[in-house]
Parts: C-alpha cells; structure tokens; sequence
C-alpha cells in the first residue's frame, strides 16, 4: 500500500501478506495447487495478482484475503507480472514468448502479442498505461494496449542491459534512460538513437540500479565498484553522491535526499549534507567532487544475507527477505535529515 501498512511475499506455493508495521501475519492468500512465480498490487494496496506454474493468474482482495477471480491458464508458467497504475490491466508473461494482458474490470483477456523469438525478460507500461514495452535478449517491442499492434522494435545497442524506466521527453516522444558498460543514455525508441549519454569511468552502469525519485526531478544509480549517484533528471548534473559499494539503493524521500543502500548482507542509511558539512567537506578535500557528499547514518547487516528487499511509498518501512525464507521489517529514521 502507498502508506506502506502491508507486505506481501511469496514462498513456493504460498502468499503472505503483512503488517509491516508490527511484523504480524495478517493473513495468507491461497491454497495455490503449484509454485507462485510472481506477484503485484494495485497502488492502493486494495487488490494483488498472482502468477503461477500452472499459468493461471488470479486476482486478491487484500483487505480480506478472499479470492476475487481467477482466469482460465495459460498454456504456459507465467514467469512475470505488471499492474497498470490505474490498477485496470494486469499484464503476464509466459515461458512461451507470449505476453498476455487480462481486464480487470470485466474479468477478461484482451490479448496475447506475440512477436519476440526469444524469452521475455522484462515488461513494463508506459504512456499512462497505453503502452507496453517488453524486452527479449537484445529486442525492445513497444505495444499499444487498446489495438495489440506492435509500434516499433528496436534493438538495444551494444553494452546495455535490462531496461528500468521509460520516461516521455519532447512532448510524447517515448525515450528510455538505460545504462551499460561504463555508459548511461536515453535512447529514443522510434529510431534508436542516444541522446544525453554520460561516459563513466567507474565502471559497469546497471539498469536495474536507476531508480527515480518519488518526485520525478532526480535519479539514483550505483555505479563502479565504490559510488552511489544522484543526478537532476533534467539537466543531468551530479548532486549527490555516496561513497559505498551496493548492489542495489533506493531513495527514500521525495528528492532523493535519503538514500538507502544493500551490499551483500548489509543496509546502509544516508542522508544529504547540511551546508555546514559540505563546506567542512570541500575544505579537508580540496581536491573533492564538487557535489555533496552523502553521510552515513546507520548500518544493519542480517546474517543470513538479503534475498530481495522493498521500501514504502512514505520511505518509513522497509522490508527485506534472506535466504533462510524469513522476513525482517525495519523502522527507518532520517536523523537531521
């Protein structure tokens, strides 16, 4: 949910769901017949989609744990799932290259688009949600979701990855802000071309490390073996950086200002430095940045490591999983933030 109350998670043929607040179960969602892949929730924490090894999609009422619907299967294990952000469609991916959109509004499918010749690895909505991007190996289709017709595909260019974020520039002209090796860029999707590339020297950019703040103005990636980077979505300039190894970080308050990193095991807490600090900063390192510098909070390592973790909308809850399937809810404070 938006004020972060509830958790969900997935363990074989089972779904949880949380309060993340006292760590109490509030209830479980099932009995599922085969393993959950994957699961999503409407934005207002009112509805979640599950999807299956058997290819079915069933749709939850997360207030009550009741089941809602349940469609027929697919022919295949559905391996993804993605909410529109009206919470209307619900969009899946199967083993078979197929990706297949659901009505939930008139408990229907709308489609199956086929195009890709190889296994689909991330699906996103754009547009307001009358869009959809799917990714498969080096191939980028771009779907209208009313008609099923595929817009454009493309093929990334070489040295990047997995895309994370699909923004609109120059009026409703789709771009995607990507990273590569040693290399961040938007690339406009109806010819492919780059645009406002930045070269790092770091090293590896990952795209599943871009987020964007709550706000839209910035963006936070990891970056080489030692960075963490937040840039005006803009202008591109640097803001703030944190000087931390991470495999992945979110931004916990609207701008940015707050970060929160996980390496390995471990959580790190940051915040934004006051002016006092940074000017003590650029004095003792004259040869510095230039940019603030983010300082470091707090630290918590779970000794089990961290499977996978998630942040509430507010920034004040945050929710982690290691790898002996148990779950660890964190209270989190900006001190002087």
């Amino acid at each position: 949910m938006r004020d972060g109350s509830r958790a969900l998670s997935a363990v074989d043929k089972s779904v949880h769901v949380w309060d993340s607040r006292t760590g109490t179960e509030l209830f479980d969602l099932g009995p599922f017949p085969k393993r959950v892949n994957c699961l999503a929730s409407t934005p207002d924490g009112r509805l979640a989609v599950t999807g299956s090894v058997d290819g079915q999609l069933k749709v939850w009422n997360l207030q009550t744990g009741a089941e809602v619907w349940h469609f027929e299967p697919v022919s295949t294990p559905i391996v993804q799932v993605a909410l529109a952000s009206s919470g209307t469609l619900a969009v899946g991916v199967g083993a078979d290259q197929g990706v297949t959109v659901w009505d939930l509004e008139r408990w229907k499918v709308l489609h199956t688009m086929r195009g890709h010749t190889d296994r689909v690895t991330a699906i996103q909505f754009a547009c307001n949600d009358s869009q959809l991007l799917s990714l498969s190996g080096s191939s980028l289709c771009v779907w209208d979701i009313v008609s099923a017709q595929r817009l454009h595909t493309m093929r990334v260019p070489s040295g990047y990855y997995e895309f994370e974020h699909a923004v609109p520039l120059k009026g409703n002209e789709l771009s995607l802000l990507v990273g590569g090796t040693r290399r961040l860029g938007i690339i406009r999707l109806r010819d492919g071309t780059e645009e406002s590339v930045i070269e790092n020297s770091c090293g590896l950019i990952k795209d599943s490390r871009i987020t964007y703040t709550a706000d839209g103005q910035r963006f936070v990636y990891s970056s080489g073996p030692r960075s963490v980077i937040v840039r005006d979505a803009k202008n591109w300039t640097e803001v703030l950086t944190a000087y931390v190894q991470a495999d992945r970080v979110l931004p916990l308050l609207r701008d940015g200002s707050a970060l929160l990193t996980v390496q390995s095991s471990t959580f790190q807490l940051w915040r934004s430095p006051t002016y006092e600090e940074n000017e003590t900063y650029t004095k003792s390192h004259p040869g510095g940045p230039g940019y603030p510098v983010a300082i470091q909070l707090a630290d918590l390592s779970l000794k089990n490591g961290i499977s996978d973790f998630a942040i509430s909308e507010d920034g004040c809850c945050a929710i982690a999983g290691d790898y002996e399937n148990m779950l660890h809810f964190l209270a989190v404070e900006y001190a002087a933030v």
